[in-house]
């Protein structure tokens, strides 16, 4: 199961997963596809693996591509000659999007009919994704010079996580929320402890290794909450936190009450609702509003006042 069809599943758009990044450098991201989505060249989103190039392309459509049609997603060595005397001879039928993952793995014919397609009249978009630097793939031959350039009409780069460290805590918390509604589990947050292994781990594998780390944690628990013990045995060998931990701690606290409250405020503060979506239960989520000091709007609390709670519906 791919990262999109996961974030589907739980109930998230591609722009309600890209858009949980509050870093500066991912906020920048989101506004360069922005930008991209509104043309029709060729556009290449590259990365290191695991990132999100796929949720990205996704990203992209939805914006401007899905008011003209659909999204079709192909890798590389997809791009055969019978799949491009298709596209050649105008068979796009409602294809708004071509998304053809991983551009650099194509073989020589694959590349040479993909040129032609780009030329051909009424095509639909292509975009690209590649975690190959193509220009070395250029100068060893294996990748046109021509068909790279066509492709990378504009061209975005999806931030790897350890230039986002800053949204290693709410991504962490996205994903136990996803998990606990996933497999039922009663897993309410994330400790300090782990969240500090977490957020100076060197995530190789990106998005996709932070993913599947939380997903063992979340069935492995034994308490309400993600300790150090439950992290692989790879995470708690490396354990170590980067300098100015208190203040990304601070900014973590900034981010989660920033979440809870619009959650809050989408199911007009019906606790029990807001709860359900974020894969707690209703006495975890009042906890966490005394914890990250959450009222209610026009609740007239003093400093010392407990939150005031909706009533169930």
């Amino acid at each position: 199961m791919n990262q999109l069809t996961a974030m589907r599943e739980a109930g998230r758009s591609g722009a309600e997963v890209l858009e949980i990044g509050q870093s500066s450098v991912m906020l920048q991201f989101v506004a360069q596809l922005r930008a991209a989505a509104i043309s029709a060249e060729p556009l290449l989103i590259s990365g290191e693996t695991g990132v999100g190039k796929s949720l990205s392309a996704q990203f992209v459509h939805r914006i401007e591509g899905a008011r003209r049609g659909s999204f079709l997603a192909v890798r590389g060595p997809e791009v055969d000659e019978r799949f491009c005397s298709a596209m050649s001879a105008g068979n796009f039928g409602s294809l708004a999007t071509l998304a053809i993952e991983e551009v650099a793995d194509l073989a020589p014919p694959g590349q040479r009919r993909l040129l032609r397609l780009l030329s051909g009249k009424d095509a639909p978009r292509i975009i690209s994704t590649s975690a190959r630097d193509g220009e070395a793939a250029i100068l060893r031959g294996t990748l046109l010079r021509s068909l790279w350039d066509r492709l990378r009409a504009i061209e975005v780069r999806v931030p790897s996580l350890r230039e986002r460290r800053d949204d290693i805590p709410v991504l962490a918390e996205a994903f136990r929320s996803e998990f606990c509604r996933r497999y039922g589990r009663g897993v309410e947050s994330v400790g300090e402890d782990a969240l500090e292994v977490l957020v100076g781990h060197t995530w190789d594998g990106n998005i996709r290794e932070l993913r599947n780390e939380i997903a063992r944690a979340v069935l492995v628990a034994s308490t309400s909450r993600i300790r150090l013990s439950d992290l692989s045995p790879d995470l708690q060998r490396g354990r170590r936190g980067p300098r100015g931990l208190s203040s990304l701690r601070q900014r973590s606290r900034e981010i989660e009450r920033g979440v809870v409250s619009r959650v809050l405020e989408r199911h007009g503060w019906n606790v029990s609702a807001a709860a359900r979506e974020l894969g707690i239960s209703r006495v975890g989520l009042s906890k966490k509003l005394r914890v990250l000091e959450i009222w209610r709007p026009g609740s007239g609390r003093l400093e010392s006042a407990a939150p005031v709670l909706c009533p169930r519906r």
